[in-house]
């Protein structure tokens, strides 16, 4: 069985669930007053000028019927989820209140009829996050949704109802957090069916137009940060809406008169040979999709497409015919970037792709510890964990141990990828990949190194956290080699990155970093950097000791 589900089998289930055939448009020939309430996407939605998702709406609904003139409100609030929406929903009862679309109030709009009112809430649910990932915790959540759209109701007396399904948040579907996301959308399903609204496929549009973006480069992206959709993007949560709206032929003309030649500009430069990389569940062990792009105006070819692979590895099969197929591969990633090739021919033509897989972290989370405050500040002398003592000692901190309140922490490998934040950097760590990532959380992440001799090295430290505040402390053979506030550290705000010296013995290397997030993104990067000229390409990676048995 595969440990990431592919994004394409994904999209199979999510478009069996799409508007059903049979619904009426809502608006009156492209014409109606449809108010958005949401968060920074729909902020983005209605105040990105020309890009954001409302005006794409527009656009699209004025191409379906020419005498069209809707009015869209955004009403999107950066950071809101759906219980500040409830305060907020409540305050604009007796005061104006501005989010982040200038000049359009909540209080002005909610007090006015509309013909449809759109629910799109969540993301920051599961962002910052506001609530938990347990079944209890979501069930809480979408009650409180429900009361959020009844007040709502009262106010604005919509003749319609559409809930906006949760977008994506990294783009692999296989991440906990868009597992959480998932179960919200199907919890959101059944409260439209309660309450006789209509789920718009937001979720899928944005799934679906990633998958196409990614039969033409394995590195397109459909979000500008892993949360926010870029203009693309913002195509795509206007293609779902439009179709949670009843407006298909609208949905159809932004997708081909848009999105299409927008995916083709945007991976102009692609070879025509694509590819993307699920882990499967056999240990060291992947699967390898690819597309040939065919060329408008040439006949339809049928490629052969042969894979090569680093020394010890193997494929089944080893070359496929046709414009898609795949390849399992299996090999040890001791290498940081250990590199495939696809090569397809059809007649004379020749296209070549490189297949990087980063070698994996050891990860952990789970660690509760709280930060001092005032200030927010987080005190690690008096934060050590049995786990950190292990790790000092030299010993198996990867084995069951006590953290207190019977926290036991597992364990699970991680691949540094391009659907999560950081990229396919692979020093790249997104906990958003195995938890919820709640406040005050805290984790491990941890990689043997072998080296062939004794070597000076710099250890490069980031992060591309959106509202991130993270401290690290950093272990190297069980010394401690760094500990501070990465997010405050002045090294970091000047150079972007911080730099430590260090040296690799010869032999095997434990490197460990601890971090201790406080919300919002859990993300950072840890690459070591050879000294004159060194380029550390003899190194090899394990996700476990060789001297553990």
């Amino acid at each position: 069985m595969k440990k990431n589900i592919s994004l394409f089998a994904v999209l199979f289930l999510l478009f069996s669930s799409l508007v059903r055939a049979d619904f009426k448009p809502m608006l009156q020939n492209g014409n109606g007053r449809v108010v958005f309430v949401g968060d920074s996407i729909t902020g983005q939605g209605g105040g990105w000028l020309g890009a954001g998702y409302c005006f794409q709406m527009e656009w699209a609904l004025k191409q379906a019927h020419p005498e069209a003139t809707p009015q869209l409100i955004a009403l999107g609030g950066s950071g809101m989820g759906v219980g500040n929406w409830v305060h907020t929903e409540n305050k604009s009862r007796t005061n104006e209140v501005m989010l982040d679309v200038k000049n359009v109030g909540v209080q002005a709009n909610l007090d006015q009829p509309a013909d449809v009112l759109v629910v799109m809430l969540g993301m920051n649910d599961v962002l910052a996050p506001y609530i938990g990932g347990t079944d209890e915790d979501l069930d809480k959540w979408i009650g409180s949704y429900r009361k959020l759209v009844e007040s709502l109701m009262e106010r604005a007396k919509p003749k319609a109802v559409v809930f906006g399904s949760v977008t994506m948040f990294t783009e692999d579907p296989s991440t906990f957090k868009n597992q959480q996301i998932h179960r919200m959308n199907e919890r959101l399903k059944a409260l439209a069916k309660e309450m006789g609204a209509v789920v718009a496929p937001t979720s899928q549009a944005c799934w679906e137009v990633l998958a196409m973006g990614r039969q033409l480069s394995p590195e397109y992206h459909i979000t500008r940060d892993y949360i926010h959709p870029n203009s693309i993007g913002n195509q795509a949560v206007a293609v779902g809406m439009l179709r949670g709206l009843g407006e298909e032929e609208a949905a159809n003309v932004l997708l081909e008169q848009r999105i299409k030649p927008a995916l083709l500009k945007a991976t102009e430069k692609a070879n025509g040979l694509s590819y993307d990389v699920q882990v499967l569940e056999e240990p060291d062990s992947y699967q390898i999709r690819y597309w040939w792009a065919e060329k408008p105006g040439q006949p339809v070819s049928s490629p052969t497409v042969k894979i090569s692979l680093p020394e010890g590895w193997s494929a089944t099969p080893d070359q496929s015919q046709g414009t898609s197929g795949s390849f399992i591969v299996k090999g040890k990633p001791t290498k940081l970037r250990n590199l495939l090739k696809l090569e397809g021919r059809s007649g004379e033509e020749v296209r070549q792709s490189e297949v990087s897989i980063s070698a994996p972290w050891l990860v952990a989370a789970g660690l509760v510890q709280t930060w001092k405050q005032p200030p927010l500040e987080f005190d690690p002398k008096a934060s050590v964990s049995p786990v950190d003592e292990v790790i000092v000692k030299g010993g198996d901190f990867t084995a069951p141990i006590d953290c207190g309140k019977n926290t036991i922490l597992t364990w699970r490998k991680l691949y540094p990828s391009v659907n999560l934040t950081g990229g396919a950097d692979p020093g790249s760590i997104d906990y958003a990949a195995i938890t919820n990532g709640g406040t005050f959380e805290g984790g491990y992440a941890a990689r043997w190194i072998q080296s062939d001799r004794e070597r000076a090295v710099k250890l490069e430290l980031s992060t591309k956290g959106l509202a991130t505040r993270i401290h690290l402390s950093v272990w190297l053979n069980g010394n401690l080699i760094y500990e501070k506030d990465l997010t405050k550290d002045p090294q970091r705000k000047e150079a972007r990155k911080v730099t430590v010296d260090a040296v690799l013995k010869k032999g095997e290397n434990t490197l460990v970093i601890k971090s201790n997030h406080v919300n919002w993104q859990w993300q950072f990067v840890a690459n070591l950097v050879g000294v004159d000229g060194d380029s550390l390409d003899d190194l090899r990676y394990s996700t476990k000791s060789e001297s553990v048995k």
